[in-house]
């Protein structure tokens, strides 16, 4: 792993850590590449955090206009994590006076829970769970209080409740956006946790004065795991989440969790998200925890993969690795084929680019499956059965 890798690294999390000044200090003294960190850092959203450790540890080795540069950054970050922070605060209050339960998570909420303060975690929206029954109601308390839904083109707005998870919301006066969720996951994701369960095991964080629900401890760090791995764990700020989760929350309570992991379908996932926490962010983790992780052949090499594609800048898999990786992650049989089938009815799904393509009158507009096999065939997507063999039977 490079120098400037290893220092962003290094500066992730918000304690005081002996061990991680020493080899600071050091990488710092064997010169890097401020470009180059600056990217890294920039690219998985962590400026907040490694400013505040890098400028806490060796705040005389950093060249004057790095800190310049890291200080305007941060201030923008700060004050956009503020406005959505109050954002926030609004929208809750907005479904609450029209009597629809809500619960947050990610986001403002995410950055006051675990890291203490809203200016530590780069924030781009707010995102909000309901019940998919009270969804429609809630569209309309919003649009009254002056806030503009984005609907998907070439469908029916209420369509994208079988077709999706959630939809953007913007303010019309201040251009924040709101992220208003009836599931956690797309519909082929298999992720099956449920807003009842959600709401039943609720906890309550304070923000600005308002008491907002937010999901239990287990459960959230559950969900984190999930955002992880449905986002290709392409963001170390996301990691930093799960550390830091374990870190404010010692007292987790990992039977509870094991157990909503594997009924769900999700135990390798969990295992993936602590393994990268503990690897990154050097989080101490329970013993059969700790073991189960090195004992996952699948947990090893995509935690391996995630750290070399850090290193080498690149922060998200090949397309076609992408799905593969996430069908890899999942450890029962059936999920793994379930996942297949869907990918591939994904892919297979005719789009507006098909229908550019080759225009066909309504009455046979069937054929547009044809013309979507036609068409990737042409662009040379293709996908060797071996990789697909591997990844059912991993």
């Amino acid at each position: 792993m490079t120098n400037e890798a290893l220092l962003v690294l290094r500066c992730l999390g918000i304690t005081d850590n002996s061990s991680s000044r020493v080899e600071i200090e050091s990488l710092l003294s064997a010169g890097v590449d401020w470009r180059r960190v600056l990217s890294l850092v920039r690219a998985n959203g962590v400026l907040p955090i490694f400013r505040e450790n890098l400028l806490r540890y060796c705040p005389h080795a950093v060249p004057r206009s790095i800190r310049a540069q890291m200080q305007a950054e941060f201030q923008t970050c700060a004050s956009l994590s503020i406005g959505y922070a109050h954002e926030l605060v609004r929208v809750i209050t907005c479904l609450q006076q029209g009597g629809i339960s809500a619960i947050a998570f990610k986001g403002p909420i995410l950055a006051q829970q675990l890291y203490g303060t809203f200016s530590l975690r780069q924030c781009r929206d707010v995102d909000i769970l309901i019940e998919k029954n009270r969804f429609r109601q809630a569209i309309d308390v919003l649009e009254s209080a002056g806030y503009t839904p984005v609907w998907p083109k070439g469908q029916p707005k209420w369509e994208i409740l079988g077709s999706d998870k959630h939809v953007s919301v913007f303010s019309r006066a201040r251009q924040y956006r709101v992220e208003l969720h009836w599931s956690l996951a797309m519909p082929e994701s298999e992720f099956p946790l449920k807003f009842d369960d959600l709401w039943s095991r609720r906890d309550a964080v304070h923000v600005l004065g308002t008491s907002i629900d937010v999901p239990s401890r287990e459960d959230l760090f559950l969900i984190l795991c999930f955002h992880l791995a449905a986002h290709w764990w392409a963001s170390l700020k996301w990691i930093c989440d799960i550390g830091e989760l374990l870190r404010r929350y010692p007292d987790l309570n990992w039977q509870v969790v094991v157990e909503r992991a594997r009924a769900w379908g999700c135990y390798r996932i969990m295992l993936t998200g602590v393994a990268l926490a503990r690897d990154t962010m050097a989080i101490d983790l329970p013993e059969q925890i700790d073991r189960a992780t090195k004992s996952d052949k699948a947990v090893i090499e995509i935690s391996n993969d995630v750290l070399c594609r850090f290193s080498a800048g690149a922060y998200a898999p090949h397309c076609i690795q992408k799905p593969l990786d996430y069908i890899r992650s999942r450890e029962r049989l059936g999920d793994r084929l379930r996942l297949i089938v869907n990918f591939i009815r994904c892919r297979l799904k005719p789009n507006e680019h098909d229908r550019e393509w080759v225009r066909l009158p309504d009455a046979l507009s069937c054929l547009y499956i044809l013309v979507r096999i036609v068409r990737i065939a042409r662009l040379r997507y293709k996908v060797s059965v071996i990789p697909l063999l591997k990844t059912i039977m991993s």
